[in-house]
């Protein structure tokens, strides 16, 4: 079965944590939600994406299609 959501972390510098916290509570949301927006925000930039991201089995599609595709493969 299939996970809804992955868990992506990374490293930063405590001063520009803080600064991004400040970003997202200034826009009204958590750091997860405002970075989730930026990578959102990115992939639409290089036209990866077309669709909101409220439109969950599209993207993910889109995204991952060919992925799971490959996935299939190597279990057979």
């Amino acid at each position: 079965m299939r996970r809804k959501t992955e868990v992506v972390a990374f490293r930063l510098v405590p001063r520009f944590k803080r600064v991004l916290e400040q970003l997202a509570l200034n826009e009204g949301l958590d750091l997860s939600a405002w970075m989730r927006n930026l990578v959102l925000k990115e992939l639409k930039r290089r036209e990866m994406i077309r669709e909101s991201p409220a439109v969950g089995p599209a993207l993910e599609e889109a995204l991952l299609g060919s992925a799971d595709e490959e996935e299939q493969g190597e279990e057979a």
